[in-house]
């Protein structure tokens, strides 16, 4: 058992999550453990002290108060399908921009050709280090010794 999930932290993190008073995904990361970890100490925390289980930040409480917040003044049905629409669409541009700005999972920038080529003879003329080039690129180090190996394959040079 690790200093971060000694039993008083593990208390004090049940009973901050059963009460209401800290979030268990903020805790978790604090704690550097899953969230459903902390919801487990914290739903147990709650059934040793007779207290009631702890409502998830997530549940329908929050669905209830932004179903609240989009009627609110609406004097019409047209006026709030257009609440509703202006929402789904900021809901679906906030997703798209968070989509764009960090590449998925997986897939890995391009790095156009003339870039690749320059790589090459940095590496091969020893201006470089292939961690050097890898970090400079965006690539993996062994994406560097990839490039090295075609060209070197496509001239005839080992």
């Amino acid at each position: 058992m690790g200093p971060r999930t000694d039993p008083e932290t593990r208390e004090r993190a049940a009973r901050q999550v059963a009460m209401g008073e800290q979030p268990a995904a903020e805790l978790a990361r604090q704690l550097g453990v899953r969230s459903s970890t902390v919801w487990y100490w914290a739903r147990r925390y709650a059934a040793e002290h007779g207290l009631p289980p702890p409502a998830s930040q997530r549940g329908p409480q929050r669905r209830r108060s932004l179903a609240d917040e989009l009627l609110a003044g609406a004097t019409t049905q047209e006026e709030l399908v257009e609440r509703l629409k202006a929402h789904r669409n900021a809901a679906r541009e906030r997703a798209s921009s968070a989509k764009r700005a960090q590449p998925q999972a997986g897939k890995r920038a391009r790095v156009p050709y003339e870039e690749q080529q320059s790589a090459i003879k940095q590496y091969l003329q020893r201006k470089a280090s292939a961690r050097e080039l890898a970090a400079q690129h965006g690539v993996s180090i062994t994406t560097i010794h990839y490039w090295v190996r075609g060209y070197r394959t496509e001239r005839g040079i080992f």
